[in-house]
């Protein structure tokens, strides 16, 4: 508490990319050492640790990860079980590229789009060969 105001004062914070924190009152820019090695975190000096920037390899390699996932994953795995099936197999199962396609859809409708788009495409893919392996089309 102020003893002249007889109000409290707010802790420092520090913003999420780290660089301004606030002393209760406004936004400063955070003292860095000369060498810019330290930081000072409103009590003490602290080793200054940049934030990773947003197209870091990280970061590419987690949202790739993420678009080929879940039900993408489904999509592609359904699509391509129904193309080799009747390749390898003599009987074929024509439930699997549906299952396929209505995974895909959800995936896009999901935000997977990059996996959904290609489990889309291989599904299809899965029902012309089913229709081929059926005798349906010639």
């Amino acid at each position: 508490m102020d003893a002249r105001s007889g109000q409290q004062q707010a802790a420092a914070q520090h913003s999420l990319d780290g660089r301004w924190w606030w002393d209760g009152q406004a936004w400063r820019a955070v003292p860095l050492s000369p060498d810019e090695q330290w930081r000072w975190n409103g009590s003490q000096w602290e080793p200054n640790r940049p934030a990773s920037p947003a197209g870091s390899d990280a970061t590419a390699a987690r949202d790739l990860a993420y678009h080929f996932s879940g039900d993408a994953l489904w999509a592609i795995v359904f699509g391509a079980a129904s193309v080799v099936a009747p390749l390898v197999t003599p009987i074929y199962f024509p439930i699997l590229p549906v299952f396929g396609l209505w995974r895909g859809v959800l995936a896009v409708r999901g935000g997977r789009v990059a996996g959904g788009v290609i489990g889309l495409v291989v599904s299809t893919l899965g029902c012309l060969v089913s229709l081929l392996a059926s005798g349906l089309v010639h």
